[in-house]
């Protein structure tokens, strides 16, 4: 999509934040791995004693990691305390909104209903996998239908509606509403969203970066 000088892509749709992730102490090791010593989950205390924590190996966005979580960490809080991907938004913490939405080997999962431990060894993608400059095709057809206004939801929409895409290629709207019905968003009325994803499957080329 031809964009016009200056113009920047909207930062929910690239998973963008000007907050920067909270650490603590942190060592390399290895070339590609990143271990981070503070310590993940709402339980990381309990009477003052450090709980055990568990190292996890992943893929996130094509990039290995390491973590150490503390044992029933959510994923949520590991990507983004752990790792620094702030793309995966926390909306209800309950499973209800979506906004915590990531692909997990292809699949939509919740990031506040997902044990850390359970992604070891697992590839995982996130908004901030898509391109910065907003050229993927999906990213494009929210810009081009204003499917992301506050744009707090627009990264777990993105995820699910990736994953409907690359499982049906040509989905119809019925197919569409289904893959989003459990993304809330207070802001668009659903519609250009829909519209974007239907735009997006219109326009999808053979293969997707």
């Amino acid at each position: 999509m031809d964009e016009s000088p200056g113009v920047a892509t909207p930062r929910a749709l690239t998973g963008a934040s000007d907050t920067k992730p909270r650490r603590s102490r942190k060592r390399e090791c290895g070339r590609d791995f990143h271990y981070t010593e503070t310590t993940l989950g709402s339980m990381g205390r309990a009477r003052g004693k450090l709980m055990a924590r568990k190292p996890v190996q992943f893929r996130l966005n094509g990039m290995d990691k390491a973590v150490f979580v503390d044992d029933g960490a959510n994923l949520l809080d590991v990507l983004r305390r752990g790792v620094g991907d702030l793309s995966t938004k926390r909306g209800c913490a309950q499973g209800g909104c979506g906004a915590c939405t990531v692909l997990i080997d292809g699949v939509p999962f919740l990031g506040c209903l997902t044990l850390a431990e359970t992604v070891e060894g697992r590839e995982i993608a996130t908004a901030a996998g898509l391109p910065a400059d907003g050229s993927h095709p999906l990213q494009e057809a929210f810009m081009a239908n204003f499917a992301a206004q506050c744009g707090f939801c627009t990264p777990g929409m993105l995820m699910s509606a990736l994953a409907l895409l690359e499982s049906t290629p040509h989905p119809d709207r019925e197919q569409v509403v289904e893959a989003l019905s459990g993304n809330i968003c207070r802001c668009t009325g659903y519609e250009p969203i829909i519209d974007a994803v239907l735009d997006a499957a219109n326009q999808r080329k053979e293969s997707w970066q």
